[in-house]
């Protein structure tokens, strides 16, 4: 792996086949923002962790000749907009809340998702 390239346009330029591959390129991944899936997905870090699973795993097998997974998207992802430093909007398919607990809630995940790292 040589190159890494990040990237945020408001269409993401690079389309890629389920298993995160350009596709124009075998030997080149794209995830997040810059990667347009067969389908529409929501642009949101939930999806690019859960990308991030399977373009590791793909990485690897591309190396060693072997198949690569499919991404299979959730059905929904739960997203979280911080509004004012106490209210955020949360949504989740259908469901949405705003006020002062989906700010709690966001809080709570960020400060779990950080302390993962550690």
């Amino acid at each position: 792996m040589d190159d890494i390239l990040h990237a945020y346009t408001p269409e993401p330029p690079w389309r890629v086949r389920t298993t995160l591959q350009l596709e124009t390129q075998d030997n080149i991944f794209a995830t997040g923002d810059c990667a347009r899936f067969p389908t529409p997905l929501p642009r949101s870090g939930a999806i690019a962790v859960r990308q991030a699973r399977t373009l590791v795993a793909n990485l690897h097998r591309n190396l060693a000749g072997a198949p690569l997974l499919t991404f299979r998207p959730p059905p929904a992802t739960l997203a979280i907009l911080s509004l004012t430093p106490t209210q955020a909007a949360a949504w989740y398919g259908p469901l949405s809340h705003t006020g002062a607990l989906a700010m709690a809630l966001k809080k709570k995940l960020d400060s779990d998702w950080i302390s993962q790292g550690s």
